[in-house]
């Protein structure tokens, strides 16, 4: 993948960026958090004026994020307008059913070079056994996988899952480390899946 001009070192470095983030939930507000502690000047919008005003006074999200101190350099706003001006990056975090709106909103005061590549890394886990997500079949409202055992024959297994990534789900029990999963096998009544392990 080519890497953009404007690479996640960007706000990894201490390079005092001004960033607005538009959504103050729980989760914008922990990215603020985030941003905040990498020595950025953050803007962070908030649908709700109680919102903006209980980050201003007592420096906590005390609805969406209780007991959780912002520092000083995130300011919160109720105005888009302000929260965008001099921003050299936007984040938006906002329910998916008010983008369109909000975005229309923010059009006027939003310029080429605000955007961005961002990759969030929510956990970083090592040694996890994980399985491709096109092996995971549904069957009688579960989820399973077909597993071929040393003399060939294919058995039906329910793992415990954890973190599924957009190509493969972690398998926290239920399967081993060498075991032969099958991406595709044929269900009763479904003639048009072909199965291999």
């Amino acid at each position: 993948m080519p890497s953009s001009p404007y690479s996640k070192s960007h706000f990894t470095s201490r390079s005092n960026k001004t960033i607005a983030v538009i959504g103050a939930g729980s989760w914008g507000t922990a990215l603020s958090l985030t941003l905040a502690n990498l020595d950025h000047a953050v803007k962070l919008w908030a649908y709700e004026k109680e919102v903006a005003e209980s980050i201003l006074k007592h420096r906590e999200n005390e609805l969406f994020l209780p007991g959780i101190k912002l520092p000083i350099n995130v300011s919160p706003t109720n105005d888009l307008a302000e929260a965008l001006e001099g921003a050299e990056f936007v984040l938006t975090v906002m329910p998916s059913h008010v983008c369109r709106s909000l975005y229309n909103h923010m059009l006027p005061y939003l310029r080429p070079e605000m955007t961005t590549q961002v990759q969030i890394i929510v956990a970083v886990k090592d040694n996890v056994l994980d399985i491709p997500n096109n092996a995971l079949k549904w069957v009688d409202g579960r989820q399973v996988v077909f597993v071929q055992d040393s003399d060939g024959k294919i058995r039906q297994v329910t793992p415990e899952l954890g973190l599924a990534g957009v190509t493969h789900t972690e398998v926290l029990e239920g399967l081993a480390a060498g075991d032969k999963v099958a991406t595709q096998v044929v269900l009763p009544g479904n003639k048009e899946k072909k199965g291999k392990p």
